[in-house]
């Protein structure tokens, strides 16, 4: 039996992405790993989303397989939601493995 390829990729969608993206990149050395603008028609089939405009960057890790993803919506902009919770429905926690945690506190 072979091993079949996969990959990790975790979405984040904020009000300042790229300003999220560079955080990431200074406090846990992740490689910046090109942005593009996405736009009609692959937002309205992608996300079905009709008419949407975004700025989407990448970073990566040393691995082959981790990326992580900062969108930012430029149409409809993107406006802050109320407070989250516990409860709600969503994911609220993400876990970094790092080699050199120390300088990834330093850092932060």
């Amino acid at each position: 039996m072979t091993a079949q390829p996969h990959i990790c990729q975790v979405a984040f969608s904020a009000l300042h992405a790229f300003a999220l993206r560079r955080w990431y990149h200074e406090v846990f050395n992740l490689l910046y790993a090109g942005q593009t603008v996405f736009f009609p028609p692959a937002t309205s089939n992608v996300q079905g989303l009709p008419g949407a405009w975004e700025r989407c960057g990448w970073l990566v890790d040393g691995q082959d397989y981790f990326q992580l993803e900062f969108f930012q919506f430029l149409y409809p902009e993107s406006r802050p939601t109320r407070q989250r919770h516990a409860f709600d429905i969503g994911y609220r926690v993400l876990g970094i493995y790092c080699a050199d945690f120390a300088g990834v506190l330093g850092r932060a």
